[in-house]
């Protein structure tokens, strides 16, 4: 049996579908415990699975729950369809005319579509609801059904996902499936959150109840080469806050999990635990002290758990995202807002809470003429640093 013990905990942790209508959040839970420990196999940060959290993501999986913009479904989401398109390009060495790619979790199939459009024969599999209407909208070969060995006829000269690979529960499976699927020599490449990152910040929103695997560069190609795929690499979306993880299939290779480095895993957790811990908490404090001065306060990009645990203040909602504008983040919060309505309704202080995007949002707050005395970096909150 593959046991884990949780390294990082959290008693409540808001359970995020990503940003939806208002009225169409019910009966699910607003939040869940949250606990990490070490695969000991795969030797990654892995999320221990209860009955509760199990069933709440199957209903969340059926009504189609997209934790961010599904690529190419506004001008932010082309801007990150792109940054994979030329990273996927860049790996493969070559134009993708006569290449055939796979998509795992193709979602809203809006990159099938434009992988297509530069001259690639695609299919993809997904097996929530936003699969069929991806196949209709686009005319898109997609199967209803979970990757597995098999379940093509064909093999293909690339296998490739965007926000998948941290969902899936089964990686056994799932490297078996890629290894049954590709051809000798081919690619894989598989765009995940960069936990690294986000656990240094101390960010809150990565950890996600449908985010079972954390991957890092080290633990992802390390994982990637011990099963058959070398060799392998890693780079960063020019945010730094996305991973790029590939691998090229050498059959000679003899598949094994890396169980030697879950002990260096288990370490690196629990410091990233630790610091998270300290940095919630200076986080909250340093919130309280902007509450406490009656002045109005506007979250910037999130920062929803944050705000779960303070519905007694007054806090407004914006992204600069126009797919998220007029949902809501999570159930009982306020409607996200256009950047554009500070303009006639602005707030005292606006709290940016995606760091590695703050410059280019500070640079476009200023354009909405807030000055940057009322624009706080998330960062700026984490004490002893």
């Amino acid at each position: 049996m593959d046991k884990m013990y949780p390294i990082l905990s959290l008693k409540d942790h808001c359970f995020f579908l990503g940003p939806k209508s208002p009225t169409s959040i019910s009966g699910l839970p607003t939040a869940l415990p949250f606990n990490l420990g070490i695969h000991p196999r795969y030797a990654i940060p892995r999320l221990i699975m209860d009955d509760k959290i199990s069933s709440a993501l199957d209903r969340a999986y059926a009504v189609g729950s997209m934790l961010s913009t599904p690529l190419g479904d506004s001008p932010l989401a082309i801007s990150r369809m792109n940054e994979i398109i030329d990273g996927l390009t860049s790996v493969l060495g070559r134009t993708l005319e006569s290449s055939s790619l796979l998509e795992i979790g193709a979602g809203a199939g809006g990159l099938m579509s434009a992988l297509r459009d530069r001259g690639a024969e695609v299919a993809g599999v997904e097996i929530g609801p936003q699969g069929k209407v991806a196949a209709q909208k686009y005319g898109l070969r997609i199967i209803d059904q979970p990757f597995a060995p098999g379940i093509f006829n064909e093999r293909f000269d690339v296998i490739y996902s965007y926000g998948c690979l941290e969902h899936l529960s089964d990686l056994d499976i799932f490297f078996s499936a890629c290894r049954s699927s590709l051809k000798e020599g081919g690619l894989i490449f598989h765009v995940v959150p960069n936990s690294a990152l986000h656990f240094e910040s101390g960010s809150l929103d990565h950890l996600a109840h449908e985010h079972i695997n954390y991957f890092t560069a080290e633990n992802g190609i390390r994982l990637f080469e011990a099963q058959g795929f070398s060799p392998a690499g890693a780079s960063f979306t020019p945010a730094g806050n996305e991973l790029m993880l590939w691998g090229v299939l050498n059959s000679s290779y003899t598949p094994h999990w890396p169980t030697d480095a879950s002990t260096h895993e288990a370490e690196l957790l629990d410091y990233y635990a630790k610091r998270l811990s300290d940095r919630r908490l200076s986080i909250q404090r340093h919130l309280e002290k902007l509450f406490d001065s009656n002045e109005s306060v506007g979250f910037y990009a999130g920062g929803y758990e944050y705000g779960f645990c303070m519905q007694k203040h007054e806090i407004r909602y914006f992204d600069g995202d126009i797919y998220n504008h007029g949902k809501t983040w999570l159930a009982g919060l306020p409607p996200i807002e256009s950047p554009e309505a500070l303009k006639h309704s602005p707030v005292d202080h606006i709290v940016v809470f995606k760091p590695h995007y703050f410059n280019v949002i500070a640079e476009r707050l200023r354009a909405l003429n807030i000055g940057d005395t009322r624009i706080w970096n998330i960062a700026s909150f984490y004490d002893n640093d």
